[in-house]
């Protein structure tokens, strides 16, 4: 009777780790699948609204759609360099990120 009161707990308990297993899988790898990149906070740059060690989800959006206040990543250099950093004014032929003038934004945080 005891070994059958702990079978049943011990497959509860399987069940439940199993599933968070999956759980995090899909937060962690099947975002991509729905066109989100993902990224950690690496600076302290963007506190507080972005902590260090934090994981960021990042989607491809169009130089268009980006207005002033959006967070943006973006690659700094050719060495695939990517940062964060908040809009502060958007013009026609450019975006100017605190004080960075970008020609191309790849990714606008969702």
């Amino acid at each position: 009777m005891k070994n059958l009161r702990f079978k049943k707990a011990w497959n509860i308990f399987t069940t439940i780790i199993v599933v968070i297993i999956v759980l995090l899988a899909v937060l962690l790898v099947g975002v991509r699948i729905a066109g989100f990149d993902v990224y950690t906070v690496l600076s302290g740059s963007m506190e507080p609204a972005f902590h260090v060690g934090s994981l960021i989800y990042v989607k491809n959006v169009s130089p268009e759609e980006i207005q002033v206040g959006d967070p943006i990543t973006f690659v700094l250099n050719e060495d695939l360099v990517v940062a964060t950093h908040r809009v502060v004014e958007v013009m026609t032929d450019s975006i100017t990120v605190r004080h960075l003038w970008l020609p191309e934004i790849i990714h606008r945080l969702s």
